[in-house]
């Protein structure tokens, strides 16, 4: 990978505005050697440079934070301790529940972990890791570690593409499939509640998922299943049932 390339590759973004931050700062159009997937993030040059804090310091983290005000910021940056308390702290005093992943993975690469983030801000994060960490307890409450992981997505979206027999999956069935998983956080009844459903819960989510996804690939044409089938029962018709057999006396 040349120097260019590695000088801007993706470490943290903060949304709204979809700010990517690396080495050398927030991204920028005047930035020379911008692959396709991060230019769709580079901001307009003149919106960002007046955040520079001196001559000879790039823009940081703190500064975009104080600038743009995101309310999301995902770590991807395999940098540990990138997502310091002054970082957290200032986001925070814009923000009421700012949503924060740290995705990095191992566990000693992660930007932050939950435990000092709940710390740092009295627990008003939502929080989801990209490494499994134990729950957290503070003032006599448990604070549950989701861990952002594909596998809450992935049974549902492949049931939902079975079930209509799309030719292939699109970003906006990929979309449907976040959606529906986003309405299924019990955070959204319960501040409380942790982020993402529990493992108990799995075989109802995936059918929810399933169902936006089979929706998603028959509004775009992608499904040989007619637009005018009952999901409900394609999607009942692919589900894996689980059965025990019998067991048999071995015979001599």
């Amino acid at each position: 990978m040349a120097q260019d390339e590695q000088d801007h590759r993706p470490g943290l973004l903060a949304i709204p505005h979809g700010h990517l931050i690396n080495r050398s700062g927030p991204l920028h159009d005047a930035m020379e050697g911008l692959r396709p997937a991060p230019q769709r993030f580079a901001q307009p040059r003149e919106r960002v440079i007046g955040w520079r804090p001196a001559a000879d310091r790039p823009i940081g983290l703190i500064e975009v934070i104080e600038h743009a005000q995101p309310a999301i910021l995902i770590g991807a940056s395999g940098q540990p301790q990138a997502c310091t308390e002054e970082v957290i702290r200032a986001m925070a005093r814009h923000v009421e529940r700012p949503i924060i992943f740290p995705l990095s993975n191992p566990t000693s690469r992660v930007e932050a972990t939950p435990a000092d983030l709940i710390a740092w801000i009295d627990g008003r994060a939502l929080i989801a890791t990209g490494s499994p960490f134990e729950d957290v307890v503070q003032g006599g409450r448990r604070y549950p570690s989701a861990q952002c992981n594909n596998s809450s997505v992935f049974p549902g979206l492949g049931l939902g593409v079975r079930a209509v027999a799309a030719r292939r999956v699109s970003d906006a069935m990929f979309m449907a499939a976040a959606r529906a998983l986003a309405d299924a956080a019990p955070a959204r009844q319960d501040s409380t509640g942790p982020l993402l459903p529990p493992l108990s819960e799995s075989r109802e989510v995936a059918r929810t998922i399933a169902l936006a996804v089979a929706a998603a690939a028959q509004h775009e044409g992608l499904a040989q299943a007619s637009i005018t089938e009952d999901r409900e029962r394609l999607v009942a018709a692919k589900m894996w049932q689980p059965r025990e057999l019998p067991m048999r006396p071995k015979r001599d």
